[in-house]
This record gives structure tokens, sequence and C-alpha cells, in this order.
């Protein structure tokens, strides 16, 4: 199971909650889709 966490004073920080084991095409994948929903949420502020 994989989370995320928003923490910091501001709330302006991400910690990312991943399992101790994990497969390198797992991780890729997910980094992508971390990436393409930090660029998204960039674009509409």
């Amino acid at each position: 199971m994989v989370g995320i966490l928003i923490v910091g004073t501001y709330k302006n920080a991400l910690r990312i909650l991943s399992p101790k084991v994990i497969k390198e095409q797992q991780l890729t994948k997910g980094l992508s889709i971390l990436e393409t929903k930090i660029k998204k949420a960039i674009i509409n502020l």
C-alpha cells in the first residue's frame, strides 16, 4: 500500500509512504503518475 501525506507547518511538503520492497516498474509508474498530477496542479494555480 502506498500513501501520500501532506505535511509541514504550511502544508507545503509531501511525504510519500511506500513499501520497503518495491519493483522498479511499480516505482517508475507511481512516480510518473505523481509527476503528472503535480504538473496539472501547478497549471491550475
